[in-house]
């Protein structure tokens, strides 16, 4: 068995506590067989944004995430959410920052693309060198787990039973393992 050198989080429903309107429509979704329109991830970000909603953060995660950081260990986010809305959720919380992160794997958005020119996006940007990928589709695509690949090939992280997935989505978990990384179960 090869040794854990990075462990690769989802954000919603690991390190922040699922909305319940996410949680509902990947019910829906999951009960018609139909994948989530990215339209629907768009429309989430701005509501949060408009309407002030602030995910919770699970503090065991988000304590694990510092520990794994402070030892040297590779700590990666894979998420649905585009970079837009990470910079919205760690710009206003002090519990974690992308300077916790090595690797940040995100959903494209025009909304990032707008905000490559805000002086504070920017700044956030900066904060801390880190492998920041972009794809479109969502993570279940494939485009998402060649990045992390990618990564790990540049980080000397041999193979990819080195790196472990934690994910509340078990089709994720799944198309992880098929892909060669490590999982909880």
């Amino acid at each position: 068995m090869s040794q854990i050198k990075m462990t690769v989080f989802d954000l919603d429903g690991i390190i922040v506590e699922s909305g319940r309107r996410e949680k509902l429509w990947r019910w829906l979704a999951r009960k018609i067989r139909i994948k989530t329109p990215r339209i629907l991830f768009f429309l989430q970000e701005i509501i949060e944004v408009i309407f002030d909603i602030r995910p919770k953060i699970i503090k065991e995660t988000a304590e694990a995430i510092k520990k794994f950081n402070e030892s040297g260990h590779f700590v990666g986010l894979l998420t649905d959410r585009s970079l837009w809305s990470l910079w919205i959720f760690f710009s206003n919380n002090n519990v974690l920052s992308v300077k916790n992160f090595n690797f940040i794997q995100t959903r494209k958005s025009v909304l990032n693309r707008l905000l490559k020119k805000n002086p504070a996006f920017v700044h956030f940007l900066s904060a801390k060198k880190f492998a920041n990928f972009e794809f479109d589709g969502v993570k279940s695509d494939i485009q998402a787990f060649q990045n992390l690949k990618k990564f790990a090939a540049e980080n000397n992280i041999k193979e990819l039973q080195e790196i472990f997935m934690i994910d509340d989505m078990p089709q994720i978990l799944k198309l992880a393992e098929k892909n060669g990384f490590s999982i909880p179960f």
